[in-house]
């Protein structure tokens, strides 16, 4: 009984002090909370389903059911699949609350092996344009389950922060864009899973050779990120004036997609910095989240706005 109250004293003893030793600071000593915004659990049920639906493709593949079967049933397993893994995802958020940081690290290394492994089986098959089979090819869902297990691993291992995980991803998907775009005014023709790949190495080299030295702050990332997104918008929209007029895609109709696209991309998330940094603040690097929503003000509550990032097929 002597020891066991003695063991009981001196864990009360040391928590505060172990917990003190816990806390975690930024640059300029503001405390950095540990526990996840609503922003990385909008991550991790974005991660958490596409991941579900993508392994319903998967499945879909092994059994030998295609997307232009034209038979309903296709969608069946990636649709439950996806349910299931949302409610997994609620069911592990409710017994134990995600710490800071692990949603928009897991997000992040998934969507990058995803990124990367599509352009590897697009450049393998010799593909202008990724075509259904190589979307639910096994090598992107290998991919993918990598690029997750990996995000989970540094996430629980590392105190990896979220302004600085995304800016690697943003660095490594923004790449293969880039690369993409280039292909497309080149018109390289099927080499562009070998510009994509080149665009995301170089992309990533980058932004992992800088994330600490720069320590990109929280709304400058953001302002990136959805400013880029915003950029593309009419580069869409040009691909599907030509898809609704010709019913294809050609080279060079492509090229000038790829202009809209690449000056559409570059241009707003320049401009999303450029506003971002011209309002920092003193509480631009206060707290530890970052979102990959716009967030907006309203009656002293923040109100966030969905910006899908983690989709797959």
């Amino acid at each position: 009984m002597r020891l066991a109250a003695a063991l009981a004293l001196a864990l009360v003893t040391a928590a505060p002090a172990w917990a003190s030793a816990q806390e975690r600071r930024d640059a300029s000593g503001a405390r950095i909370p540990d526990r996840r915004g609503n922003d990385e659990f909008i991550a991790l049920m974005l991660t958490a389903g596409s991941y579900g639906f993508r392994s319903g493709t998967m499945l879909n593949y092994a059994i030998g059911l295609r997307p232009g079967d034209g038979d309903w049933t296709y969608w069946l397993a990636p649709s439950l699949l996806g349910a299931a893994g949302l409610a997994g995802a609620i069911i592990v958020e409710n017994r134990s609350t995600m710490r800071r940081g692990r949603g928009l690290t897991a997000g992040t290394t998934m969507l990058l092996a995803q990124v990367g492994t599509l352009a590897f089986e697009m450049q393998r098959r010799g593909e202008s344009y990724p075509s259904s089979d190589t979307f639910t090819a096994p090598i992107s869902w290998v991919g993918a389950t990598v690029g997750l297990a990996g995000g989970i691993a540094l996430g629980h291992f590392l105190d990896v922060a979220p302004g600085k995980a995304v800016f690697v991803g943003l660095g490594g998907v923004g790449g293969a864009i880039v690369g993409l775009f280039t292909c497309g005014i080149a018109q390289c023709g099927a080499d562009v899973g070998a510009w994509a790949l080149t665009g995301m190495g170089v992309g990533l080299a980058a932004t992992l050779a800088t994330a600490s030295w720069l320590n990109p702050p929280q709304r400058e990332v953001r302002a990136m990120v959805s400013g880029g997104v915003g950029g593309l918008v009419p580069a869409a929209g040009v691909l599907a004036a030509y898809y609704a007029r010709d019913g294809v895609v050609s080279q060079a109709a492509w090229a000038r997609v790829s202009v809209v696209g690449l000056v559409g991309a570059l241009l707003g998330g320049g401009f999303g910095y450029a506003q971002a940094r011209s309002s920092r603040g003193a509480a631009a690097r206060e707290d530890g989240s970052l979102t990959l929503m716009p967030t907006f003000e309203r009656s002293g509550a923040a109100t966030t706005v969905g910006l899908g990032a983690f989709g797959a097929l």
